[in-house]
């Protein structure tokens, strides 16, 4: 999931417009926080600012990282066939309840397949149907956008980091949303069934909390918007932590 995003903020720099000159000017600004990230920034923008140099470097980059990912999604299906799948509760299924391959799972296979190729024909048609129209200016380094804003797959993620005023905590909620959201799926293969029907309920409640923050990273930096980014910024890390811990509230509060 972070090499693909990382593939999408590379790629999303390619087009040379002005929201993605500002894009990468912006993001990758925030490393100048770590320790050593003056050099950090200096190191991949090729300069001390972004430049043809630094679109050099992120084709280059653009283009190695799918392959990555498809050696990654080969080792996972090796270690898949290997030590075979797993089910809520942990339980690891016996012989007798393994259900076979055909038809159940290669029709949902060929329904998901068939869905994914279809979006990206559809994507391969239309390059443009989600693009901001800023985008189509040519990069001015002497005049910025009044309002930079990533892709709709980053905007989520985008809001929550704007809503911090703080730089440093904007880039620290930025990264526990990624982290956070990938530590969840640990916690989905050791509940069992008993439980399903609540983590489901507010699974979609979850989804409605994106769907909100998508929203607010389209709209400008102001109020109320940065409010109710702050508020669902904090619904979204609240989803996360009791879905992680919430075995662990049930012993405190009953034991």
């Amino acid at each position: 999931m972070l090499l693909t995003i990382i593939s999408a903020f590379l790629g999303y720099v390619l087009p040379w417009g002005q929201i993605s000159f500002w894009g990468a000017t912006v993001i990758i600004n925030l490393l100048r926080i770590l320790p050593k990230g003056k050099f950090l920034v200096i190191w991949l923008w090729g300069g001390f600012y972004v430049s043809s140099f630094t679109c050099r470097f992120f084709y280059a980059l653009h283009f190695l990282t799918p392959f990555i990912v498809l050696i990654l999604v080969a080792f996972h299906l090796f270690l898949l066939h290997y030590s075979g799948s797993s089910v809520p509760g942990g339980i690891r299924r016996s012989n007798v309840l393994k259900v076979k391959f055909v038809h159940l799972f290669l029709y949902k296979d060929v329904v998901n397949f068939t869905l994914f190729w279809g979006i990206w024909i559809w994507a391969l048609i239309y390059p443009d149907w989600s693009a901001d129209p800023v985008n189509f200016v040519i990069s001015d380094l002497s005049n910025s956008p009044l309002h930079i804003q990533p892709e709709w797959y980053f905007l989520h993620l985008y809001a929550i980091l704007r809503s911090i005023p703080n730089k440093l905590g904007g880039l620290i909620g930025f990264a526990l949303a990624l982290i956070l959201l990938a530590s969840v799926i640990f916690v989905f293969q050791h509940i069992s069934f008993s439980q399903w029907q609540w983590y489901n309920f507010i699974s979609w409640r979850f989804i409605l909390i994106n769907l909100v923050l998508i929203w607010l990273g389209i709209q400008p930096v102001e109020e109320p918007f940065i409010f109710i980014g702050q508020v669902r910024g904090s619904l979204y890390f609240l989803y996360i932590f009791l879905v992680v811990c919430r075995d662990y509230l049930l012993n405190v509060l009953f034991n």
